[in-house]
């Protein structure tokens, strides 16, 4: 695909690769706010506590249960006639019971634990509207502050150049009306320069806000994202088929769909053997007792025992409890033929965009390049000519309109063009490919990163 006249020539002179290295990208600012964001660490704490249940059912359904007890009796018996007596029983005892057949409901049962927990991590890692302060909702939210960042430094550059230039013809022009055109125009940019000024302060508050640093003065430009993006995105683009089968391995909100429906079919078959399958438990146990009566030699009972107890389950709702757990497991399954059918309309949807786009991407970067050449070599020959006249300032003029509009076009459709590739990488599920995160105190990315104080910075 084509490139952007200019940035083709950046890529030349600099290299690919260095510029892309001494930058700051989209990538980095979502892995800082990652693992600077404290609900992030609360996912992931939410995470571990659900693997760490899910190994508490497993292991709890291997090892055998053992029961301890002890006791205490003393009888008083009075008898008319007969002298008052006590006896007095203290007895202890020990068992264990290992569950040998159960239909395999505990298997299911750790299976669908351990399902559960793929799923919660899944659904963190979306960007599911559902659940809240997820990793893909902060990834999406650091890419509208960046664009928001990196948009408004872009138009500050444009408008500074602007500034330069009409100060530079200024002292040149020879007529009063072209000095009191070029003075207001020139006042109106300033204008709209302070202004913009104020949208990049707030812009990068909200940008430190997010992801707990400071704007780095290296940020990426646009231009530079939108590479980066072909680059990860090459492949999909030759391959539509490779982008949909790579989506039912990484995409997030599909995977929490496929766990869940994985989890719910585990728990339909250990519900269904408990229902249906009797349970079998192997026993062993000793139990140890002492009579003594007052005024009788005292006794000592001890009984070791080995035995297998076999329970049936019955009840009058089994058949409704089977039916409702075929049920669940279909509806788990249509959510994720429903979810399959989204991210597949939305990937091939995005790459029909982004291609169309890039004919009209390409096209318009050349006008812009070739408008800004010839405002390049009008302030080149400033300094030769004498004064500046009427038709001359009138066709700069009418130049820098174009040039306004054509920048205005050429960054919008830019926009839209990170927004598409954005999008794809969401729902191929590469956007986190280039992201290094962990759980609390992993190394970071951050270690790299001016910071600033906060106490969430880099766990």
């Amino acid at each position: 695909m084509k490139r952007p006249v200019f940035y083709i020539l950046l890529l030349v002179a600099f290299g690919n690769e260095l510029a892309i290295a001494d930058s700051f990208s989209l990538h980095q600012a979502i892995a800082t706010a990652i693992l600077n964001n404290p609900f992030q660490e609360a996912n992931s704490s939410l995470v571990q506590a659900a693997r760490l249940d899910a190994s508490a059912i497993r292991k709890n359904s291997i090892y055998p249960s053992v029961t301890l007890s002890s006791g205490y009796t003393r009888t008083k018996t009075d008898v008319t006639a007969t002298p008052i007596s006590f006896s007095n029983s203290p007895v202890a005892s020990i068992s264990a019971s290992e569950t040998i057949y159960d239909g395999g409901a505990s298997k299911q049962t750790a299976n669908a634990a351990d399902w559960r927990a793929k799923a919660l991590e899944a659904q963190l890692n979306s960007t599911d509207s559902l659940v809240r302060n997820t990793r893909g909702q902060l990834a999406s939210t650091v890419f509208q502050h960046y664009r928001s960042v990196a948009s408004t430094l872009v138009e500050l550059q444009l408008d500074s150049d602007r500034i330069l230039l009409l100060k530079t013809i200024l002292p040149y022009i020879d007529f009063p009306a072209g000095i009191a055109q070029v003075t207001n125009l020139l006042s109106s940019v300033q204008i709209n320069y302070d202004k913009k000024q104020v949208d990049l302060i707030a812009a990068k508050a909200d940008f430190k806000h997010v992801c707990y640093i400071e704007v780095p003065d290296n940020l990426e430009t646009l231009e530079m994202t939108d590479n980066r993006m072909l680059l990860d995105l090459r492949p999909y683009f030759l391959d539509v088929s490779l982008a949909i089968s790579t989506a039912k391995q990484k995409n997030q909100n599909y995977l929490a769909y496929a766990y869940q429906a994985e989890e719910t079919k585990a728990t339909e078959s250990a519900e269904r053997a408990r229902l249906t399958r009797p349970q079998v438990n192997f026993v062993v146990g000793d139990s140890y007792s002492r009579l003594k009566m007052s005024g009788l030699p005292g006794s000592t009972t001890r009984s070791p025992y080995v035995g297998v107890t076999v329970n049936f389950p019955f009840g009058g709702g089994t058949r409704d409890s089977l039916e409702s757990g075929k049920l669940k497991v279909l509806s788990a399954e249509d959510n994720v033929r429903a979810q399959t059918d989204e991210f597949t309309y939305q990937i091939t949807s995005n790459i029909s965009r982004v291609i169309s786009a890039e004919p009209v991407v390409a096209a318009t970067s050349a006008n812009l390049a070739s408008l800004k050449d010839q405002i390049d070599r009008f302030r080149a020959n400033v300094s030769s000519k004498s004064k500046i006249d009427k038709s001359t300032l009138d066709a700069l003029i009418d130049t820098l309109n174009q040039f306004d509009k054509t920048a205005g076009d050429y960054y919008n459709l830019l926009g839209a063009d990170l927004s598409y590739r954005y999008s794809l990488e969401v729902q191929i599920g590469i956007l986190f490919d280039g992201v290094q995160f962990g759980f609390r105190n992993s190394n970071s990315v951050c270690a790299n990163v001016r910071p600033i104080s906060s106490p969430y910075l880099c766990k």
